[in-house]
């Protein structure tokens, strides 16, 4: 597994100024190329127009999160991405490739690879403009008393899973990319004698009507531009 580390500042601190050594959070990427990313939001446009959606998503995504805790850019399918490249360099974050397999067992991977370093790990993806410092910092706070936590999204996913420890089965049994992911992960949770703790869901921008009602609330920026690189934090 290739491993890249970029690292602009020596001490990463949350947002609220407190140091979070003991939790990692990854987001997972895809490499921006054109009929890979966002295809469903391409169906309701064309596919440079989602291409370029995701590109804004992912820039707004790692400037909002590179410094709320450790960060790793989880990336698919491999860590050569000129524009995945660029953007780490802005930003005190850590690129690696995804792990082998389905969503499930990538995630649960992940996981497993990041408490070999941290007493909690969090994955997100980069369809979610709510996120930010503040729910991550709830989210680690719920891992300190809580095995695992989720943050539903408002399509029957979910934009965020954390563990504190290795749970494979949680991973398992669910149909990814459905309008089921949520209740098919709680069940599983059930079956592993834990109760998660009540999160809010969250919009999950996947279609056309999705990214225009979160530019209608100003929760997503402008199509990102080839020329418009964010400044380093």
């Amino acid at each position: 597994m290739r491993l890249i580390k970029y690292r602009l500042k020596p001490t990463l601190t949350s947002h609220f100024g407190k140091r979070m050594s003991d939790f990692q959070l990854v987001i997972y990427a895809k490499n921006p190329l054109i009929g890979k990313v966002k295809t469903r939001l391409a169906r309701g446009c064309n596919r440079r127009f989602a291409t370029r959606a995701y590109l804004t998503l992912l820039h707004e995504t790692v400037a909002a999160l590179a410094t709320v805790a450790n960060v790793t850019i989880a990336v698919s399918p491999n860590t050569r991405n000129g524009s995945i490249l660029a953007l780490c360099r802005h930003y005190p974050v850590t690129l690696r490739r995804q792990p082998n397999g389905d969503l499930g067992q990538r995630m649960a991977r992940s996981i497993r690879l990041g408490l070999k370093h941290s007493g909690a790990v969090a994955i997100v993806g980069t369809d979610c403009p709510e996120l930010n410092a503040d729910a991550i910092q709830r989210v680690k706070q719920q891992l300190t008393t809580h095995r695992s936590s989720l943050i539903p999204a408002d399509d029957g996913g979910y934009v965020l899973v954390g563990c504190r420890d290795y749970q494979p089965l949680l991973f398992q049994q669910v149909r990814w990319s459905s309008s089921q992911v949520m209740k098919q992960t709680q069940r599983q949770a059930r079956r592993l004698r834990q109760r998660l703790p009540d999160n809010p869901a969250m919009t999950d921008i996947d279609h056309l009507a999705s990214w225009h009602h979160a530019r209608r609330r100003n929760l997503v920026g402008p199509l990102w531009r080839r020329k418009r690189m964010p400044s380093a934090p």
